[in-house]
This record gives C-alpha cells, sequence and structure tokens, in this order.
C-alpha cells in the first residue's frame, strides 16, 4: 500500500504573523516526495548501585528540520499553484517559476511563523533557508528547509473550513470561454461574435474583481477588527453585473435570427451555428449560476462578521470571555490577539472587541 503522504494533492503554507500570506503547491509544483518529518526525545539512562534495572530520564523532545526539493518548470507551473498576498500570484494561470521563487524568498526573509501541512502531517515553523538552483529562466531547482516549534497541530477538518469557490468559478469561465472559441470563424457572422464578445470580456473583469473579493475575505484571520462589508458587497456587485452580461448573452443567443447570426446557406453550416448558439448559453447559464450562489454563500457566512465589543466587568478574565463567546476557555488567545494583549487577566473596564466564531 502506498505512503498516504504519496497521495495527497497539495502542500499548503499559511503564515500565522505578519502579513498573513498563503500558498499552496499542486500536482506538477509539489515538492518531490521522500519527505522527512523526524524529531527525537533526548533522554538520560541511570543505573544504580545494586539495582540492575536502570533508570530513564525523559528529558527533552525536539524535532528535526525538515528538507524538501522540487523542480518548476513555467510549462507546467501555471494552475498549479494557489496564493494569496503575494505580487504576481493572482488567481488564474498566472503562476511562473520566477514568481513562485519570489514568493518563497519573501516567506524566507520575513521570518514569520508558518503553518506547513502536506496530507495529515501539520507543523509551525519558519522557512529558515531556500535556495533555487537556476537551469534557465524558465526552469529551477529547489531546496527549502523548515525549522520547526511545534508538530502535532490539529488539522482543519473538511467540514471545518469554508469551500474555496475561485476554482469552481474560474472552471465555470474557462468552459465558457472554450465553448465560444469552438466554432469556426466562417459560420458564424462577425458582427455576432463581437458583441457576443464584448459581453464574456466584461464577464472576465468581473470574475478579477470576485475573486479579489474572495481573497480579501479569506485573508481575515483572527487580528484586528476587519470590516467585511466591503469585500462581500464587492463580490454581490460583481455576480449582480456577471448575472446582468450573462442575460444579455442568452437573449443575443437566442432572440437573434439564424440569418443574422450566421453568414452560411447551407444547412449544416446553420445546423453547426445553432448548436454552439445552444453550448455557449448553456455555459453562460452556468457562470451566472456559479457567480450567484458563491454570492449569496459568502453573504450568509459573513453575517455579523464584525463580532462584538464587551466592557470587562470586575474579576473577569479573557479565557472566561472565550468559554461564554467560543464555548471554550482554550481560546482566549484569539481575543488577547486581537486586542494586543499578552495575558488573559485584563483590567476591569475594559472595552474588548470578540472577533467573530468564524475567526478561530
Amino acid at each position: 500500500m502506498p505512503d498516504p503522504i504519496s497521495l495527497a494533492g497539495r502542500f499548503s503554507i499559511v503564515e500565522l504573523t505578519g502579513q498573513l500570506r498563503q500558498i499552496e503547491l499542486l500536482g506538477r509544483a509539489l515538492p518531490y516526495q521522500r519527505v522527512a518529518f523526524g524529531g527525537s526525545t533526548n533522554s538520560k539512562l541511570t543505573f544504580y548501585p545494586g539495582n540492575p534495572s536502570g533508570t530513564m530520564q525523559v528529558l527533552a523532545s525536539s524535532l528535526e528540520p525538515t528538507v524538501i526539493q522540487g523542480m518548476w518548470k513555467d510549462r507546467f507551473v501555471p494552475g498549479q499553484v494557489e496564493a494569496v498576498g503575494f505580487d504576481g500570484l493572482s488567481p488564474g494561470d498566472t503562476a511562473t517559476a520566477s514568481l513562485i521563487v519570489q514568493a518563497f524568498e519573501e516567506l524566507r526573509r520575513s521570518g514569520q511563523r508558518l503553518r506547513v501541512q502536506w496530507y495529515n502531517v501539520v507543523r509551525e515553523g519558519i522557512l529558515s533557508r531556500f535556495t533555487p538552483t537556476w537551469i534557465r529562466p524558465q526552469d529551477v531547482e529547489w531546496e527549502a528547509e523548515f525549522t520547526w516549534f511545534q508538530e502535532n497541530v490539529e488539522a482543519p477538518r473538511a467540514g471545518d473550513e469554508p469551500p474555496d469557490d475561485r476554482p469552481a468559478l474560474r472552471r465555470s469561465m474557462d468552459e465558457n470561454d472554450r465553448a465560444f472559441r469552438s466554432t469556426r470563424s466562417r459560420s458564424v457572422s462577425s458582427g455576432f461574435r463581437a458583441a457576443l464578445g464584448a459581453l464574456i470580456r466584461s464577464e472576465r473583469v468581473q470574475l478579477a474583481q470576485m475573486f479579489s473579493a474572495l481573497n480579501a475575505i479569506s485573508l481575515t484571520l483572527p487580528g484586528p477588527i476587519v470590516d467585511l462589508s466591503g469585500p462581500v458587497g464587492g463580490l454581490a456587485a460583481a455576480a449582480s453585473t456577471i448575472r446582468d452580461e450573462a442575460e444579455r448573452a442568452l437573449v443575443l443567443l437566442t432572440d437573434l435570427p439564424y440569418t443574422e447570426a450566421t453568414i452560411v446557406d447551407s444547412v449544416l453550416g446553420v445546423l453547426s451555428a445553432e448548436s454552439w448558439r445552444r453550448t455557449v448559453g448553456l455555459t453562460q447559464d452556468g457562470l451566472a449560476a456559479s457567480a450567484t450562489r458563491v454570492a449569496l454563500r459568502e453573504a450568509e457566512r459573513n453575517v455579523g462578521a464584525l463580532g462584538q465589543t464587551v466592557v470587562v466587568p470586575g474579576d473577569t478574565t479573557l479565557r472566561m470571555l472565550s468559554l461564554r463567546y467560543y464555548g471554550t476557555s482554550d481560546s482566549w488567545q484569539i481575543i488577547a490577539d486581537a486586542n494586543g494583549l499578552t495575558d488573559s487577566l485584563v483590567r476591569a473596564g475594559t472595552t474588548i472587541y470578540i472577533p467573530p466564531q468564524r475567526s478561530r
């Protein structure tokens, strides 16, 4: 039976401090396999006189650095990297070897605490070394070393994290583009293609706005007070525009007589053009539905996302507030981080911001 880690489809790095950036390597961008996540326990064995059995004293445990290696090629990395917060690595097939190297160099220089996950292995540490070896401008071999603070960090369960809607939105737009480009230009009038193409380009622009809003929402981690009304509102506005443009495209695709849409008189040419119009209509309908679904889901998810403030009464600690608002006293550090505090004890009368439960 293969090692489970060989079945893992993504290698994830999330900044827990600093700019809270994220990057995930998929498919052809993944590190090479056979990665060691080792550790050791320091102990002292003592044999006392007259006692045939030794006494073992466990002193401490330590985590060994993990070194990963791989290769990035411009031919293969587009669509294989999901990143938030790095220049150039925007949603879509924008990844290049140079941009990924730049992102890893930024993580190394920042020295921020990172959460790294590959399959069920989750550790926290820093990227202590990163070495790119350029073969040519488009191809680079690389090696990265992580130094760990903590192991066996609880990995988020599938049901705990909201779904990432960006891949589904991209697929809907890509399917629409492929359908639009699938017919031969000589069977469809240039004016019809131009009008429909203008609507599709407008949808592309609005989709980029949706990606920007989703990125802004995904970056909302435990920290200072963040108003999500802007990103959520922008998401809804972009989705509404996509829906309007899709409706215009559907009217154009269904209501325009075939004599104006096609420039050929043959039966096969007309049938081909009409089949193309139906196919594009279906993909337009799917894109509008996908955009609307994402906007509604984010709006529902972020209701009350501003959290709330409380005035701390006497004899109340952050642990007690955590138990009251989160159901567990162990999440007090989230409240402390959001208010710039380092201790669970606070002075009576202090106004404390309680981050929304989704921040946990």
